[in-house]
């Protein structure tokens, strides 16, 4: 009976070890298992974090790229600005040029238009200019060149500038019409009978005097010449 109750304390006491070494056992598993929901929840928050930021870096890189975008179609239109700039500076640099050139142009055949105007009144004071003669048997006067008669019917000045042509011969209008106060030649209503050659006195001629003076010979000489066709 005795060993029965050894033997009987002895199973009691190993199934109290082993339900002592269950028990612990659980609660180990059960804390591990507590362990690995905490690491689970953290790596879920770490993966919703990295994946907020993930998101957040995308947004970035789109705005950044749109950015980018941006300022390079802003070059491209300052670009295109500054060439048009340049194209429109070029073509407003060749018409002035243009300008200028048709205006040199227009100066120039201003100059020789009167200047042929001066020789054309210059001829005309010639034939005129000797008083007393008949000027259908004077024998015609060697022309002075334009550069000359010019230097001696424009008082000495410097040239005009350039560009300034057109106000230069306004401003000799006076002198003009001076010269042109003779007006045409007069005709003979009647001529006189013509001469030979052997009865025909000799000429003198004379130096060519000042332009006033030429003027007012020709008044005297017109006057004269009507008063004398009036007679006839």
């Amino acid at each position: 009976m005795e060993e029965l109750r050894h033997s009987l304390l002895y199973t009691t006491f190993e199934l109290e070890t082993t339900l002592l070494a269950a028990r612990e056992e659980i609660t180990k598993r059960e804390y591990e298992l507590v362990h690995v929901k905490d690491l689970l929840s953290r790596t879920i928050k770490e993966r919703d974090e990295a994946q907020k930021r993930c998101k957040n870096l995308m947004l970035e890189k789109l705005m950044l790229q749109e950015q980018l975008q941006k300022q390079q179609q802003q070059q491209l239109q300052l670009q295109q600005q500054q060439r048009q700039q340049q194209q429109l500076q070029q073509q407003q640099q060749q018409q002035q040029q243009q300008r200028q050139a048709a205006s040199n142009n227009e100066d120039d055949s201003k100059g020789t238009d009167s200047s042929k105007h001066f020789s054309s009144s210059d001829s005309e004071e010639n034939i005129i200019s000797s008083p007393g003669t008949d000027p259908i048997l004077q024998p015609p006067l060697p022309q002075p060149l334009p550069s000359q008669t010019t230097l001696k019917l424009v008082p000495k000045r410097p040239l005009p500038e350039k560009g300034k042509l057109l106000q230069a011969v306004i401003e000799a209008g006076p002198l003009l019409k001076n010269l042109l106060l003779a007006g045409p030649l007069p005709q003979w209503q009647h001529p006189p009978p013509q001469l030979n050659s052997i009865e025909i006195p000799p000429v003198a001629i004379s130096s060519p005097t000042p332009p006033l003076l030429q003027q007012d010979s020709c008044i005297n000489f017109n006057g004269g010449f009507n008063s004398k066709s009036n007679s006839l």
